[in-house]
């Protein structure tokens, strides 16, 4: 499930143009997708498969709700809670672990410590994204980071994740932080989030090394309702020095 994972994580990110800082994310995500319906994710059903279909590992994600706010994500190793101070996002918790909105904030941080986005397309969707990955080098005989890119491409639908995340207070959060580069009390994680949020769908990533040689590509199908929300999507995951692609399908049931 490492594919839909990373997406997920992916979806959590927020696009803003550095041109246009002033914009909050729900701002952008109006101004691009117009008049959209509100859905919230209930289910989602992940399957990872063989070449010939056989199923190597399977998952059911619910996502449960109290008066429009996301409580719960249940069906994962270490389930999912969030805690509201009101009617603002205050913490999440998994497996014994907290995460306090708050400190984010008043974290100091290196905005480029763990990527950075290069260029948006026309949408204000990252386009291409360097990240690092730890690699060992067998000269230096120790782990050293390597650059890698993402170029990715995207459909013309509402992000399917945006309204789960608002109904969780996460697009409020998002909203707050500011992308003034200069500023250096935020936390790498929340300025990441903001910069990296998708407005649309993933439809194709294309990895390249820091030469620009191709090392992979996952592409993505989906299949709408009649309000553009995907309710499947079929994933294959190609790593050009394995022996064999990764499948992957997802369904999804809204609220």
């Amino acid at each position: 499930m490492r594919l839909f994972k990373s997406l997920s994580t992916i979806a959590l990110a927020s696009v803003c143009l550095f041109s246009c800082d002033s914009e909050t994310l729900s701002e952008e995500f109006d101004e691009i997708n117009g008049d959209v319906v509100e859905k919230t994710i209930k289910k989602m059903t992940l399957e990872e498969l063989s070449s010939t279909g056989v199923s190597y590992e399977y998952e059911v994600m619910n996502f449960n709700y109290s008066d429009g706010k996301l409580k719960s994500i249940t069906g994962v190793d270490d389930d999912l809670n969030v805690e509201y101070e009101g009617d603002d996002l205050d913490s999440f918790s998994a497996g014994g672990d907290v995460l306090n909105v708050e400190e984010l904030f008043e974290s100091p941080h290196d905005a480029f410590e763990t990527g950075y986005v290069e260029t948006y397309d026309e949408n204000g969707n990252p386009k291409v994204i360097g990240f690092y990955e730890d690699e060992y080098d067998y000269e230096l005989n120790q782990m050293v980071k390597i650059l890698r890119f993402a170029n990715v491409s995207y459909d013309d639908k509402p992000n399917l994740f945006y309204y789960t995340f608002a109904s969780a207070g996460v697009i409020d959060v998002l909203d707050k932080v500011e992308l003034n580069m200069g500023m250096n009390f935020q936390s790498t994680e929340l300025i990441m989030a903001r910069k990296l949020f998708p407005l649309n769908n993933v439809t194709k990533i294309e990895y390249t090394n820091e030469e620009g040689e191709a090392i992979g590509t996952l592409t993505i199908e989906y299949t709408y309702d009649e309000d553009g929300y995907p309710t499947f999507a079929s994933g294959v995951n190609d790593i050009f020095d394995h022996d064999e692609n990764e499948y992957y399908e997802v369904t999804f049931d809204y609220e």
